[in-house]
């Protein structure tokens, strides 16, 4: 007995492994599914990564830090606005519709680079795109910082948009495209706190630096943080999704087998056991149309344009104006606006690690997730119209942003999880570019509905929120626990989602339930 139990050990043991790396059999064997040795024909590449992934592996720590370097600087960006907003309206004498150019120039750069470089990344690739992203971002920041008029500013800032708009299609489809589904929700999300971190750092140079230093520095030392990119990127290799679809199989079985050796481990198939995709998948990449091509797709597509266009609504409402609503507020705290904005941003780090853990529980899922960070996120933004004081605004203001930034931890998460390869990036992008086009309409229209009442303008962002939660009850897929797809058919999903449900039906059934 003793002895056919060895038997079987060194039979499941994979062949070909170097001395000294490690072999997690229990990894091995669920990554492989069904099959129960390493002679049987073929892994598709997600069971691959099921194999190499591992939460506490190099290669993805590694990853890990690079997209946070990268993404960074996109969150820097609207609260570095308002700030330049403070600055210069009354240092350049600035009129209120000048100054609300400053957000919509970077908001309309935004919105070319989320629409270009989505789709160039589906095209030519992540790795690529983001070194050109990262470059512009940092070039054209230095030259703003050393303009001395409202025309080259705004310029330039259109610039620093265009380059850091790319940033977040690129940066989740090269992180997601290297998970495996165990956990991917959680690290999508945490990725999302990149973006509080930006908010922060940036809240925090202006607090420290801006009175004694200048507007100029603050803007340079923006860039720091993204030449990280610069030092991990040649590191690391292009996805491995990406170059299976575009038909590169002997190139992304190379990466999975650096990613293994990366991680002490030894991949146990050679080439010609990593799973092939049909051709018809490795066609056109990076097809805007194909994004309304299906009634799955284009229903998909349309309800996540309207979440993140309103989800932007509130937030950049939020993030932009939320020094002149402090100031409007008189509120003295941690020595005035720029103190107490950078002590407001305490909240979003908590309600990143909230979304993160939500969204891997079976009784929620992504879209349940979104659906009920969104609702409070309405009902804490109601509830700003109405207190009074330092300490209660402070108090409110860090709520609403635990459930903001709670509920755009979840919609990064979801959103390049529910498309497939050939249009992760472009779905992404286009998703981000209504992001953008919220933030190009928000400064004036919130100018003007401020001007009458401030309290017109939560009503307005809260009232968006709570159309996000609505829309994300009717997405038509799930994606926790589900492996990312490299093209989507409908008979599919339907499946998947069925999963989910029996899944979290049973996560409510106690012992003995049936």
């Amino acid at each position: 007995m003793v002895s056919a139990m060895a038997d079987e050990r060194t039979h499941l043991v994979p062949q070909g492994v170097s001395e000294g790396m490690e072999v997690d059999r229990e990894r091995w064997r669920r990554a492989h599914g069904e099959a129960e040795s390493a002679d049987d024909p073929e892994w598709s590449l997600e069971k691959v990564l099921e194999y190499v992934s591992k939460r506490t592996a190099w290669f993805h720590q590694v990853l890990f830090v690079l997209c946070v370097s990268a993404w960074l600087s996109d969150g820097m960006q609207p609260i570095l606005a308002s700030f330049l907003l403070l600055q210069l309206r009354d240092g350049w004498k600035l009129d209120e519709q000048q100054g609300a150019m400053i957000g919509s120039a970077l908001f309309l750069g935004m919105l070319l680079g989320s629409t270009v470089w989505g789709i160039y990344a589906d095209r030519k690739g992540r790795k690529a795109t983001l070194y050109i992203t990262v470059t512009i971002h940092t070039i054209c920041s230095l030259c703003m910082s050393f303009t001395n008029s409202i025309g080259p500013l705004l310029f330039w800032q259109a610039l620093v948009g265009f380059g850091v708009g790319g940033n977040l299609p690129v940066v989740y489809s090269y992180y997601v495209e290297f998970s495996a589904k165990e956990g991917r929700g959680f690290h999508l999300a945490m990725l999302a706190s990149a973006w509080s971190v930006g908010e922060v750092f940036a809240a925090g140079i202006s607090w420290m630096f801006m009175s004694s230093l200048g507007w100029r520095y603050v803007v340079r030392f923006t860039v720091v943080p993204g030449l990280l990119t610069y030092v991990l990127l040649p590191y690391l290799p292009e996805t491995p999704h990406f170059l299976l679809v575009s038909g590169k199989k002997e190139e992304a079985f190379a990466v999975v087998k650096k990613m293994a050796s990366f991680n002490g481990l030894s991949l146990p198939l050679s080439l010609e056991g990593l799973k092939p995709l049909p051709a018809e998948v490795t066609g056109e990449k990076g097809s805007v149309k194909e994004l309304l091509s299906s009634p799955l797709m284009r229903q998909l597509t349309l309800l996540l344009w309207v979440m993140w266009f309103l989800g932007s609504v509130g937030l950049y409402g939020v993030i932009i104006f939320l020094p002149s609503y402090f100031q409007s507020k008189g509120i003295t705290l941690f020595g005035g606006v720029y103190g107490a904005v950078f002590f407001s941003t305490l909240g979003n780090i908590p309600g990143i690690i909230a979304a993160a853990w939500i969204l891997e529980q079976d009784w929620c899922g992504r879209k349940g997730a979104i659906a009920a960070f969104a609702i409070m996120c309405a009902f804490c933004t109601i509830l700003m119209s109405g207190v009074s004081g330092s300490v209660s605004l402070l108090i409110t203001v860090m709520l609403a942003k635990f459930f903001v930034y709670g509920m755009w931890a979840a919609m990064d998460a979801y959103t390049p999880e529910a498309y497939p390869t050939t249009l992760r990036s472009t779905g992404n992008a286009s998703a981000s570019a209504m992001s953008r086009l919220a933030g190009l309409l928000t400064p004036p229209v919130d100018v003007s509905l401020i001007k009458v009442d401030f309290n017109l303008a939560l009503i307005v962002w809260a009232i968006s929120f709570a159309v996000v939660g609505m829309c994300a009850w009717n997405l038509p897929i799930e994606t926790q626990g589900n492996d990312l797809k490299d093209r989507v058919e409908e008979e599919e999903v339907e499946d998947e989602n069925m999963q989910f449900f029996e899944r979290h039906s049973s996560a409510y059934s106690g012992p003995g339930s049936y």
